[in-house]
């Protein structure tokens, strides 16, 4: 499956991006509605969360690139004030998902990472992820006049 340079990218008309906007945007929407159950589960606090679920995925990309973050990297990794910052790990410490590291660095509770709920969630990822690709594939290998 071969996918556009940017310079086709660049060709594409405004109803061609905006079918491929849509399914990132749905894709982006869907991962993070489904990050925010699996890992804060309260479903209704969704759009209140949202600065403590940056903050948990920051930390989390951190665990996984092997290069932890402090408090101030990862204020400034998500362009957030310090203190907010702050504010929002202790919140996730409160919630049992972040734990102090060596050095003054969050790392995310290993056990949070290795329930079966987070298994199936990065399963649904994955998924997600792939059908939004054979989406925006097939975007692309449809003639111009059937592009929604």
């Amino acid at each position: 499956m071969r996918h556009p340079f940017p310079n086709e990218i660049r060709q594409l008309s405004d109803e061609e991006l905006e079918s491929r906007n849509r399914v990132l945007l749905l894709m982006l929407f869907e991962m993070l509605r489904s990050t925010h159950r699996t890992f804060l589960d309260e479903p209704q606090r969704f759009g209140r969360d949202l600065d403590i679920l940056f903050v948990g995925l920051a930390i989390w990309l951190g665990d996984y690139e092997g290069r932890p973050m402090t408090p101030h990297k990862l204020a400034e990794y998500l362009g957030m004030p310090r203190a907010t910052t702050i504010r929002k790990i202790e919140e996730l410490k409160r919630r049992g998902i972040a734990q102090d590291g060596p050095d003054n660095t969050v790392l995310i509770v290993p056990d949070v990472l290795r329930t079966e709920k987070a298994r199936e969630r990065k399963r649904y990822w994955i998924n997600a992820f792939w059908t939004s690709v054979d989406q925006m594939f097939k975007l692309d290998t449809q003639p111009a006049d059937l592009v929604p």
